[in-house]
């Protein structure tokens, strides 16, 4: 494509000369054309392109009637193909009775050489901001830049941080004489930068390791971007470092798992010049809890991994570790009976919450009777919405917005200023409660932290499909979960251990099928199969049935809703003749579920 470029009219000496421009393309210049509108009879020198008012003009020198005196500086504005408007004098907030030479327009302002402001001597470089409508004052450009001799033709490019000039100073390499002639100089400018130093200490104001910080841009956010950094300093330090914008608001979030977070707010609006912001972030060290308690008779303790999920009854892998405990615990004290309390939140229907709180119960004690357990240890009790949580000394230091004493009601929990403190406040009402009613007067007890649950742990694995080939899984709801030892021991593993009937009308049957395959080293034998008068099987030709590795059979069940007159969730428990390594019978457990129209 093609080009235009100006042309100066020559150098020094006291003689017309005219603007001219040439155009490229193809590779070649071609012939150079007089400029329309800025030539004449006087000088017209040191034209370089810019903008006033949103147009582009050139700004150019001359010594033309009607200045300031001595040479000034003009613009014309283009009108296109060549052609620019009649020359404007800048006037006196730039031009002065002497001279005003080789101008340079540059984001927003203008760069030139003048020998009529006061200087170091001869011509100096001075700019002058455009606001729109005004030059500010004339700023001489220091001794970075100007000499007792003539410094002109101030240039800049890479963004305004390089440039050049000429200077005849004398310790140019002119051979000419001393400041006979110019020579070019160049230079470069720091670039601003504006950047950030966090660190993390305690409260001692020692440095903390193995934290994790957060630098969040609130400009960007506000602006609808991702603002958000996450770093962590490197494993002996305590300090990360962040770029950061000028005129932006910032927020600092300092995280460790042992200390509760730190947060602090800046900005760097008005930042001129560059520098680094330093902010140190304290740190306060949560409550070290211990690892066991000694619990007494009919005194409930909380088991804080047993949590539900909204709105259902089914145990996960987190609550298991406490179950696990209990297990332990009535284990080593055969005597030992025992009540597990489950409560509810108080949304949803009261009627509703018990039941569900029940459910809640009966799941953790079925956990425990498929371990072993006899089902006369444990009484599954379930509370609904009736015995809202009282925050103790524990659970306030853990909850900064909770106080000792602090009874989550469903008012106190509406009154709470945001969800997130709302829903932790639920989440401690839909608790499990272990307590000794026979037995032992006090055991000592370990205490267990509040594990991580996955987003995908809903605590069964419920219609996975596997091959012969992949290594048998031991369902939760089998008395084999948890062992590792495994050989010379049956697996019954089933396709589908669960099925939801969805509505059934009073009345109505439904049939419906198992199937399993004996994953195991050794034969199966089923012994019994055992549900409620409501449903019946095929357990006639299934007992005393031998199964060999590898070999699967199909149970069917038939579920009779005649004396049925609400939703409930139907277990059916399957006795092997083969015991563990434990010596323990193996048992199995289905499950069906139904809502009554």
């Amino acid at each position: 494509g093609g080009g235009q470029a100006v042309q100066p009219g020559g150098g020094q000496q006291e003689q017309k000369h005219d603007q001219g421009a040439v155009e490229g393309g193809d590779g070649a210049w071609k012939s150079a054309n007089e400029v329309v509108g800025v030539n004449g009879e006087f000088l017209a020198l040191h034209p370089v392109v810019g903008e006033l008012y949103g147009k582009e003009v050139l700004f150019f020198v001359s010594d033309m009637e009607g200045g300031e005196g001595g040479r000034d500086i003009y613009y014309a504005t283009y009108q296109g193909d060549g052609v620019y408007g009649d020359p404007v004098n800048l006037g006196p907030s730039i031009n002065t009775p002497d001279n005003e030479e080789t101008p340079f327009w540059f984001d927003g302002t203008l760069y030139f050489s003048s020998d009529g402001y006061p200087s170091l001597g001869g011509l100096d470089i001075f700019y002058s901001v455009w606001d729109g409508s005004d030059w500010s004052t004339p700023v001489n450009m220091g001794k970075a830049y100007n000499s007792p001799a003539d410094e002109r033709y101030f240039r800049l490019f890479d963004d305004g941080y390089q440039g050049f000039f000429t200077s005849n100073r004398p310790e140019g390499r002119s051979i000419g004489g001393k400041t006979c002639c110019d020579d070019i100089y160049g230079f470069t400018i720091a670039r601003r930068y504006v950047d950030l130093l966090a660190g993390t200490f305690d409260e001692n104001k020692k440095p903390l390791l193995g934290s994790t910080i957060e630098l969040i841009d609130e400009t960007a956010v506000a602006a609808g971007e991702d603002g958000s950094i996450v770093k962590s300093p490197a494993a002996k330090s305590n300090a990360v470092g962040f770029d950061l914008q000028f005129n932006h608001e910032y927020r600092v979030i300092a995280t460790h798992p042992d200390y509760y977070p730190d947060t602090v707010s800046f900005n760097t609006n008005g930042i001129t010049d560059s520098k680094t912001i330093k902010q140190y972030l304290y740190l306060r060290p949560k409550p070290k809890l211990p690892d066991s308690v000694t619990v007494f008779i009919d005194e409930a303790i909380v088991m804080e991994n047993i949590l539900y999920d909204f709105d259902d009854d089914k145990i996960t892998d987190r609550a298991e570790i406490d179950l696990e405990i209990i297990y332990g615990i009535m284990k080593d004290n055969p005597t030992m009976k025992v009540e597990l309390g489950s409560h509810t939140d108080a949304r949803g229907d009261d009627n509703y919450n018990m039941d569900l709180s029940q459910r809640r119960a009966e799941s953790a004690r079925r956990w425990l009777m498929r371990k072993g357990i006899t089902r006369d240890r444990i009484i599954a009790r379930g509370y609904g919405e009736t015995q809202p949580k009282v925050i103790d000394s524990v659970y306030a230091k853990r909850f900064d917005f909770l106080k000792e004493g602090d009874i989550l009601t469903e008012e106190f929990i509406n009154a709470l200023p945001t969800e997130e403190q709302r829903e932790i406040a639920h989440q401690l009402n839909r608790r499990t409660e272990f307590k000794i009613i026979e037995g032992p007067t006090s055991i000592r007890m370990k205490i267990t932290r509040p594990a991580t649950q996955s987003e995908n742990d809903r605590g069964s694995n419920i219609g996975s499909e596997r091959t012969q080939n992949d290594p048998p899984v031991i369902d939760r709801r089998s008395s084999l979960y948890g062992q590792t030892d495994l050989k010379g021991v049956p697996i019954m593993q089933f396709k589908q251990r669960s099925y939801n009937l969805g509505s059934v009308k009073k009345g109505e049957k439904r049939s419906f099928t198992y199937t399993f395959v004996n994953r195991g080293d050794t034969d199966l034998v089923i012994d019994l199969i055992s549900a409620c008068d409501c449903t019946s099987t095929n357990q006639e030709e299934l007992i005393g049935k031998v199964f060999k590795p590898g070999q699967g059979g199909t149970i069917k069940v038939t579920f009779d809703s005649t004396d049925k007159d609400e939703s409930e969730t139907i277990d059916i428990d399957i006795y092997l003749r083969n015991n563990d390594k434990q010596g323990n019978p193996i048992v199995e457990m289905l499950q069906y579920s139904f809502d009554i129209e």
